[in-house]
């Protein structure tokens, strides 16, 4: 609405020497001040893949705004999407918790924030452990020469593989591991990685049958396999021979 106002101005005489002027009209036209709209609500789309904000009005002008109450004005692109690797200095390791469509500040204002939750870490490139190089000890029926106090997998024949931990000494005992590998055959040692800054190495291959580890019964001596035979052969003989001595006495006896 447009209202015109006339105004009337006169000039006072100092009624000495002058009188008052005659009266001079005024034209003021005054405008209707406007009423500025909200912009919508944005209804962006994360893509983590990309780390990108989708979903947005194309060329146009946003406000992301972060856990710390600050916030970092970005541009959509000719297709409505916000990268935000072209703002990784300023969003990196920081929490998007809200994105506004920005106003003209001449017929539209700031839009409500549309609540997000988008937290991008910096990346830290992995390095693969080192393959290792353990030397099987059959007769104690161990790997040695690992780091100490480190996970590695033992890679078994039919794809499975059991998690284990070296001593301060860099050792492990596969006779603790008995159940786990009867049957089985390892094919394979692998050093577990963290999964922080470091990823599983390389496999070093190995082929140690059950047999090589629970060797147990295969490695006794002769007398420890069969000297228990020879004990109890050796017990029925010296009883046979009591039990003729006793015999021949009691018949003795009898003969008197």
């Amino acid at each position: 609405m447009i209202d015109r106002i006339i105004i009337r101005t006169i000039i006072i005489g100092d009624y000495l020497n002058t009188v008052d002027s005659d009266a001079k009209a005024l034209n003021i036209t005054t405008k209707e001040k406007s009423v500025l709209t909200k912009m919508t609500t944005p209804t962006g789309v994360y893509d983590e893949t990309t780390k990108s904000i989708t979903n947005l009005i194309s060329d146009s002008k946003y406000s992301l705004v972060f856990n710390d109450s600050t916030n970092l004005e970005v541009t959509s692109d000719a297709d409505g999407i916000i990268n935000l690797n072209n703002y990784l200095t300023d969003v990196l390791n920081k929490t998007i918790t809200g994105l506004i469509k920005v106003g003209d500040s001449f017929k539209t204002i700031n839009s409500d924030p549309q609540a997000l939750n988008i937290l991008i870490k910096e990346e830290i490139e992995k390095t693969k452990e080192n393959t290792p190089t353990a030397t099987y000890d059959k007769d104690n029926a161990s790997f040695v020469n690992l780091a100490p106090y480190a996970k590695y997998n033992l890679v078994l024949n039919d794809g499975s593989f059991i998690t284990v931990t070296s001593t301060s000494s860099g050792i492990i005992s596969l006779k603790e591991y008995l159940s786990s590998l009867d049957g089985k055959t390892i094919t394979g040692l692998i050093k577990i990685g963290d999964d922080v800054s470091t990823i599983n190495s390389d496999l070093e291959s190995f082929n140690i049958p059950y047999s090589d580890i629970d060797n147990t019964s295969s490695s006794l001596s002769f007398m420890d396999q069969y000297g228990y035979i020879i004990y109890i052969s050796i017990g029925v003989v010296v009883l046979g021979i009591i039990s003729l001595i006793v015999f021949l006495i009691l018949k003795h006896k009898k003969t008197k």
